[in-house]
């Protein structure tokens, strides 16, 4: 249901009627858990030979989450999503929101943990 919300305001509407949205993919939970399947990857593979590369990657694919996200929910592609150029369009075209935007989910990430342990 998350991402028909998200993708009925990214088409322009600020209401979200409860209703199946048919243009939203049954796979696109799948496909957002790839973010995190590459993250994975690099902790599995890059992390540990090359502990400064694959903490800038690890840092660079937290950044670039929730860009990836909201690309996934308009395109519902998995190479429009990843696409760099389309991540870093996303990220500037929001701006210093989000910063801001990252931090919260940082933050929401850090009280979760904290809470349970």
């Amino acid at each position: 249901m998350a991402f028909e919300v998200l993708h009925s305001v990214s088409s322009g509407q600020l209401t979200y009627g409860d209703g199946r949205v048919d243009e939203i993919d049954d796979t696109i939970g799948f496909k957002a858990i790839a973010m995190g399947v590459v993250q994975i990857a690099l902790y599995l593979f890059v992390f540990r030979t090359d502990p400064p590369l694959g903490l800038a990657l690890l840092i660079l694919t937290t950044v670039v989450t929730p860009a990836y996200l909201m690309l996934l929910c308009i395109t519902q592609s998995l190479v429009a999503a990843f696409n760099p150029l389309n991540l870093s369009s996303v990220m500037g075209r929001i701006g210093f929101e989000y910063l801001v935007l990252l931090l919260f989910f940082l933050l929401c990430g850090a009280l979760n943990l904290l809470l349970r342990y």
